[in-house]
């Protein structure tokens, strides 16, 4: 029931029988996932230093890891500053040189975990760390290495220590920040039938707010488990979030056309609470008369990217839009589906179920299993 009103199928004027089946509600999401990824295949979406491996060996574009930061254990080769303890990222973090840098653990999901740390005072001796104000090195840890949320991180995999990627001109302009909208881009990955885009998302920042997690249209804070978050690493500087009631200060998100890259109204929350904005509420500019920068290249480098990570058949693409073109940030297996449905068309479209039904294993799946068969 909360699915129904959440997703807005009360408001459907359709056959809501048919349309109620194509949505796919919070109880079966990681089902897909389960079907459709084999547990075996899906170690580049948990361990990013694998996907960063794994990215650089076919040449595909990512943020540049600049340090590496784990305890114990072995390092990769291709880190310049591996931090073998907190007192050597402690040092390596008041260098002034070293800022700004996103910081995100190997092993995590849902931008569990990750700050991006825009500055150190020497005299105060404290960080500015956008969405959580002016920070100790040892409250920084805590909201980092040490945070709490374990069912998608694990700290001892190490942590990464990144260059923040700055967004196209014209995105920043559109949104009124230079904080990055990012897309969030769903490819189905057959085997033998090759990749294709099925559904594109845009997660619009709005100005005071310090990264894209929708967080149900709140503005949120950075590494908490609220609604599909990207990783972060697209950070650049700001101002600090603030926190702010659902549609008044809370990020936004667009539906992109996946052939044109132009962008529909944007929905401010979940329904029935949620606002269909025609343009931006703050810079003013309307929605359809906007396209993404690069589209033609974003298409193209994803189902490159996907064919390079083909074993899984589900992938969802974490990507910004840089002035030189898309930049990966990461590969989601348990990518948020609610967000995805919020504009009318749920993701269990006819070309989602004939997918599912030809390459999943739905006896991992039986509640999704039962779902398709009612469609």
């Amino acid at each position: 029931m909360q699915d129904y009103y959440q997703l807005g199928i009360y408001a459907i004027d359709e056959n809501i029988a048919e349309y109620y089946c194509s949505f796919q509600g919070s109880g079966v999401a990681a089902e897909t996932s389960l079907a459709l990824n084999p547990r075996s295949a899906v170690s580049p979406a948990w361990d990013k230093l694998v996907f960063e491996i794994l990215a650089k060996s076919f040449n595909l574009p990512i943020a540049e890891t600049r340090a590496f930061y784990r305890p114990c254990g072995s390092f990769p080769s291709h880190v310049q500053s591996q931090l073998k303890s907190v007192e050597a990222l402690r040092d390596y973090l008041t260098e002034s040189e070293s800022l700004p840098v996103f910081m995100k653990p190997v092993h995590t999901q849902k931008g569990i975990g990750g700050v991006l740390v825009n500055s150190y005072d020497p005299v105060l001796k404290q960080f500015d760390v956008i969405g959580l104000g002016r920070l100790t090195f040892n409250e920084l840890i805590l909201n980092a290495i040490d945070n709490p949320n374990r069912e998608f991180y694990r700290p001892e995999a190490g942590y990464l220590v990144q260059s923040v990627i700055r967004q196209h001109h014209e995105l920043t302009e559109f949104t009124g920040t230079e904080v990055p909208s990012g897309l969030r881009i769903v490819v189905q990955n057959g085997q033998g039938s090759g990749p294709v885009i099925h559904r594109c998302i845009w997660k619009l920042v709005r100005p005071g707010n310090h990264g894209d997690n929708f967080v149900r249209g709140t503005s949120g804070t950075s590494g908490t488990s609220g609604t599909s978050g990207t990783s972060g690493t697209s950070g650049t500087s700001g101002t600090s979030g603030t926190s702010g009631t659902s549609g008044t200060s809370g990020n936004m998100v667009c539906a992109i056309d996946n052939h044109t890259g132009e962008v529909s109204p944007a929905v401010t929350a979940f329904w029935p609470g949620s606002q269909w904005l025609e343009a931006h509420p703050v810079c003013g500019q309307r929605f359809d008369k906007f396209k993404i920068p690069f589209w033609d290249t974003i298409r193209a480098e994803v189902l490159r990217a996907s064919i390079a990570f083909s074993p899984m058949q589900l992938l969802h693409w974490d990507v910004i839009v840089s002035d030189s073109g898309p930049v990966f940030l990461e590969l989601n297996d348990l990518g948020g589906l609610d967000f995805l449905q919020l504009h009318g068309r749920g993701i269990l479209d006819s070309s989602m179920r004939e997918f599912i039904k030809n390459y999943g294993s739905l006896k991992q799946a039986p509640r999704l299993a039962k779902l398709l068969r009612k469609a």
